[in-house]
């Protein structure tokens, strides 16, 4: 498989998780403890890029599937935190969350495009996965160490009272 047509995969693979998972996920995740979905999207990210350092397509999507499953936990719930911060401006929330989002994208693809064919072309491709989930690593770590504890960000639903017999 060349490399264009396993980048199609790649891509293919994250965009149907996203959009089938992220439904079905959506309640589990706003009502997740905060500090740990955080710490636990980031390892699960850095678990997917240790995969990826193994080489070869299996793992690159493998590693794609670990990934996107952290993508999925950490993007919905910095989503539903900022509307819950600013509950009168939605709208507002949401286009911070997609301006850090672009701006982010922006400056990871240009600095990690660099640092990816710095490490391709020393024929070191693994050790850039590997330092890539270094990275997420220690955000879960900080994650951990750092976070507060919040509530979820959707309330859990009342218990119905019971009903009195006669």
């Amino acid at each position: 498989m060349s490399n264009i047509q396993a980048l199609g995969w790649v891509m293919l693979l994250n965009c149907a998780m996203v959009v089938v998972l992220q439904p079905v996920l959506a309640d589990r995740i706003a009502r997740a403890d905060y500090r740990l979905l955080m710490a636990g999207s980031f390892a699960v990210m850095a678990a997917g890029m240790a995969v990826m350092a193994l080489a070869g397509t299996p793992a690159l999507l493998a590693g794609t599937a670990l990934f996107t499953m952290g993508e999925i936990f950490l993007f919905l719930r910095c989503d539903l935190e900022l509307v819950e911060l600013l509950p009168r401006n939605a709208a507002f929330a949401f286009g911070v969350q997609r301006l850090t989002g672009g701006v982010g994208g922006l400056l990871a693809g240009v600095v990690g495009g660099f640092v990816f064919a710095h490490y391709r072309s020393g024929g070191h491709l693994g050790t850039f996965w590997l330092v890539v989930g270094a990275q997420c690593a220690v955000a879960a770590l900080l994650a951990l160490a750092l976070g507060r504890h919040r509530r979820p960000a959707v309330a859990e639903p009342p218990l119905p009272e019971p009903a009195v017999g006669r």
